[in-house]
């Protein structure tokens, strides 16, 4: 029963419009409807999203895993006060950003390109990023991630090992999803 509004899509995609809302699906299949798709911008601009979004991906999550390994283990001067800030920035909702975001990228003259829609997804995709991953590494024992550290020759050595060995690749994958 879930697939019945997808075959229904498909069913309804290889008609016309007039055929379909006259005949009800009675009249030869014709795939124009995927020839206009594809003849319009519709493909590049998806292309371009695509691209985006593997960009803000690639580095949330590449500024989220160091700054949740630190925070996790280093307990550095203030880190309290990330955690809070972190937590704040995290359930923040979009639309108190939308405003002032607006007015300042249309002053730095990037309110037309994609830009800020990068710029966007990667501040708001950090803080998540970040309290998840800190939440795993500190999961981990410390002995084993002390053992980690002490057969490493530095630190994003380590880092690269405990994400590959103890905290398991695939969570960084669903943070990353």
């Amino acid at each position: 029963f879930w697939a019945v509004p997808a075959v229904l899509l498909v069913v309804t995609s290889l008609h016309s419009p007039t055929t379909t809302a006259v005949t009800r699906w009675v009249a030869p299949l014709s795939g124009d409807s995927y020839r206009e798709l594809a003849s319009s911008p519709i493909p590049a601009a998806f292309a371009r999203t695509w691209v985006l979004a593997v960009v803000a991906t690639v580095v949330v999550v590449a500024i989220a895993l160091p700054t949740a390994y630190a925070l996790a283990w280093y307990r550095p001067p203030g880190f309290r006060l990330a955690g809070v800030t972190l937590l704040a920035a995290a359930v923040m909702p979009v639309q108190v950003l939308a405003g002032p975001l607006h007015e300042a990228l249309q002053r730095l003259g990037l309110s037309a390109t994609a830009m800020p829609l990068l710029l966007v997804h990667i501040g708001l995709g950090i803080p998540v990023a970040t309290l998840v991953l800190r939440n795993a590494f500190a999961a981990v024992p410390a002995d084993r991630i002390h053992g980690i550290r002490l057969q490493s020759r530095s630190e994003f050595q380590a880092l690269r090992r405990i994400v590959r060995t103890a905290l398991r690749a695939p969570l960084v994958a669903i943070v990353a999803l």
